[in-house]
C-alpha cells in the first residue's frame, strides 16, 4: 500500500465528513434548540509513522443559543444547561427545544407528539404560564394564581455522549449516564423562560469559513494523491544512483526524460543543464529529493533557489 496516497485519501475522506456535519448544522439553523455537532479525528499510526487521519464519531455541542421572544402561548426556553424531558408511547426523550402547544388532553406536546413530562393544564384553565423556577400556574375561573405542576429539568454528567433522535430529541446512554432530575430557578442555576425559545447555537458565519476551508483541504489531497500515483512510473525513469552515488549531471539528464515522460515542461531541466560538477556525497540525497519534489509539482523557482544555494556552499 502507497502510504502517502492513503494519507491523502484519508484526509479527503475527513473533509467530506466535515463538510457533511456542517451542511446538516446549516439546514438546521433556523431550528429551534437545535445544537450544532461537531466531528472528533485522530491520526492513524504506526509507531512513529504517520499513516493518515480517520473519523472517530461526532457529539453534540450543547452551547446556550440565543432566546427570542415567541409568539407561542406555551413557548418555552431553558436559560442555562438542561433539558426538558418528554414522553411518547412509553419512551423518554430530552430535548432543548420548548416548542410546546396545548393538546387535548391538556398536556404540552411538540409537533412530533412527544408530550412534556409532569404538565398538564386542566380543562377549565382560561391562562396559564410558567414561572421560571418551573411552577404551572393557571387562572381560572373561581380563582387565580394557581399552582397545578412543578415542571423538572434533566442534566446529564455527560451530555455529549447522549444519542440523537432528530434534530433536537435525544436519549439516554450509558455513556451519558442516567438523567437527573432537578427544579429550576436556584440561584445561579438554570431558569425557565416563559413565552420565549432558544434559537440554534450554529453561527452561519463560522460555518462558512468551516466550509471554505474544507473546500481548500479537498482539492490539495486530491492533487497530492494524483501526484502520487504518477510518482511510481517517474520512479522507473530515474536510475538506481539517485541514491547510492553518481554525478548530479547523470541523475538530472534522466530526471529530465522522466519529465518528458509525463509530457510535463519542468523548469528545472535549465539546472540539471547547468549542473556539470559532481557534488558532496552527503549533499546528494537532500539534491535528488529536492528535485524529484519539485518534478511532481512543488515550487519550482523555490527549489531552484534552494539548489543554486546548495551548489554554492
Amino acid at each position: 500500500m502507497n502510504r502517502a496516497m492513503f494519507a491523502a485519501a484519508s484526509g479527503m475522506a475527513a473533509q467530506q465528513t466535515q463538510l457533511e456535519i456542517v451542511a446538516d448544522n446549516l439546514a438546521n439553523a433556523d431550528v429551534a434548540g437545535f445544537k450544532g455537532a461537531s466531528a472528533t479525528f485522530a491520526d492513524v499510526r504506526a509507531g512513529a509513522l504517520g499513516l493518515g487521519t480517520t473519523s472517530v464519531g461526532k457529539h453534540a455541542v450543547f452551547a446556550q443559543g440565543k432566546l427570542v421572544r415567541s409568539g407561542g402561548p406555551f413557548d418555552l426556553a431553558i436559560d442555562g444547561p438542561g433539558f426538558f424531558a418528554v414522553e411518547r408511547h412509553g419512551a423518554r426523550g430530552y430535548t432543548r427545544n420548548g416548542e410546546f402547544a396545548r393538546d387535548a388532553d391538556g398536556t404540552l406536546r411538540n409537533s412530533a407528539g412527544w408530550a412534556l413530562s409532569g404538565v398538564r393544564i386542566p380543562a377549565g384553565a382560561l391562562a396559564a404560564r410558567v414561572e421560571r423556577d418551573g411552577r404551572v400556574v393557571i387562572d381560572t375561573a373561581a380563582a387565580k394564581g394557581r399552582t397545578v405542576a412543578h415542571l423538572r429539568l434533566a442534566a446529564f454528567a455527560s451530555p455529549e455522549a447522549l444519542r440523537p433522535l432528530g434534530a433536537t430529541l435525544f436519549a439516554a446512554t450509558e455513556g451519558s449516564g442516567r438523567a437527573r432530575l432537578f427544579a429550576p430557578g436556584a440561584h445561579d442555576g438554570p431558569s425557565i423562560a416563559f413565552g420565549m425559545l432558544e434559537r440554534s447555537n450554529v453561527s452561519i458565519i463560522d460555518a462558512m469559513m468551516q466550509i471554505l476551508g474544507a473546500q481548500r483541504a479537498v482539492p490539495r489531497n486530491s492533487t497530492r494523491r494524483c501526484r502520487q500515483r504518477e510518482l511510481p512510473q517517474n520512479e522507473e525513469a530515474v536510475p538506481q544512483n539517485a541514491s547510492t552515488g553518481g554525478t548530479l549531471q547523470a541523475f538530472c539528464s534522466d530526471l529530465s526524460r522522466a519529465c518528458q515522460l509525463r509530457r510535463a515542461e519542468s523548469s528545472f531541466c535549465h539546472v540539471c543543464r547547468a549542473a556539470e560538477s559532481d557534488v558532496p556525497a552527503y549533499r546528494r540525497t537532500a539534491l535528488y529529493r529536492l528535485i524529484l519534489i519539485s518534478v511532481i509539482g512543488a515550487d519550482s523557482v523555490r527549489n531552484i533557489r534552494n539548489l543554486r544555494r546548495e551548489r554554492r556552499d
